[in-house]
């Protein structure tokens, strides 16, 4: 339940209307490929994350209805970009990065950042930071109310902390945009945002986003 709750939530934006020729490729620890219009696995046969497993599954899907998927969904895993787009597969597909794991991703570098300002504070400095690990990686809306409280007084008490947690907010916004040029802009314009930070996990989380 809780992954069929994911992939729901993950492609509810405006402008993606799950269709027939969409493939969701995942793998958690292994391949699997999901038909998104009607949110159900249709594939399982991948040993594990590798190349050559995606590869299987396009055999088993046969040529013809590979060259008809249009986008697949997937996430950040270089092995499943690199067997959708060879020639014989569907290299016709657009690429479409799932939220939830680039997100994970931007929550590893937020928690970077509070591991290095817990490291360079002391004393009573550390306390709003000290076992604060998930209260600052959940959803706002998902804290209880004593959670709210703690989350507000560790963004009030550390500014380093509170902008790093302001850009990883603004940074959800990415997938509200529906045009490849719009979203474009808005990633140059986060990145631009990031100078004279010092948010240094940041700027690595921006270069791994832009190289993909």
């Amino acid at each position: 339940m809780r992954k069929q709750r994911r992939l729901r939530d993950a492609y509810r934006f405006p402008g993606f209307r799950p269709a027939a020729n969409v493939a969701g490729i995942f793998g958690d620890p292994k391949a699997r490929v999901i038909r998104l219009e009607r949110r159900r696995p249709i594939w399982f046969g991948g040993k594990d994350r590798s190349e050559e497993s995606m590869d299987e599954f396009y055999k088993w899907l046969g040529s013809s209805k590979s060259k008809k998927i249009r986008l697949a969904v997937m996430d950040m895993w270089k092995a499943f970009r690199g067997s959708t787009l060879k020639p014989e597969h569907a290299p016709q597909a657009a690429i479409l990065f799932d939220k939830f794991h680039v997100m994970r991703h931007l929550g590893k570098a937020l928690d970077k950042v509070r591991k290095s300002e817990y490291g360079r504070l002391t004393g009573k400095d550390r306390r709003f930071i000290k076992g604060q690990k998930y209260t600052l990686l959940s959803h706002r809306e998902n804290l209880k109310p004593d959670g709210r409280k703690s989350l507000r007084l560790l963004l009030k008490a550390n500014r380093r902390l509170n902008t790093a947690y302001i850009l990883k907010e603004e940074f959800g916004k990415l997938w509200d945009y529906t045009r490849e040029g719009w979203a474009r802009r808005f990633f140059e314009n986060w990145r631009e945002s990031l100078k004279w930070q010092r948010l240094k996990p940041y700027e690595k989380f921006a270069e791994m986003i832009d190289a993909h």
